[in-house]
């Protein structure tokens, strides 16, 4: 677990870091960082919310999306693609 976590989100999530993820948001995205730790912090996942029928987003995403949008957080698609050698294969987000 990384020291940047909080023992209250590592005790409630899996967590695997991925280079160095957490040390730089908390360093150098001090303010998305935390919106991100009480965001978490709060959510609960509900057996009911898992067995609800699809549709265009869940009540799951729904409930953590209003809590960043509130904060300010828009929701974005970026364009990126992987380069080998000549060959460049799109990898939308």
């Amino acid at each position: 677990m990384s020291s940047s976590l909080p023992r209250l989100i590592g005790d409630q999530y899996e967590f695997h870091e991925w280079r160095h993820a957490s040390a730089i948001l908390s360093t150098d995205y001090k303010e998305e960082w935390r919106d991100v730790l009480e965001v978490l912090g709060t959510f609960r996942l509900h057996r009911s919310e898992i067995l609800d029928r699809g549709g265009s987003k869940s009540k799951i995403a729904k409930r953590i999306d209003g809590p960043l949008i509130e904060r300010g957080w828009k929701e974005r698609s970026f364009k990126t693609r992987i380069v080998i050698d000549d060959n460049s294969l799109d990898s939308p987000t």
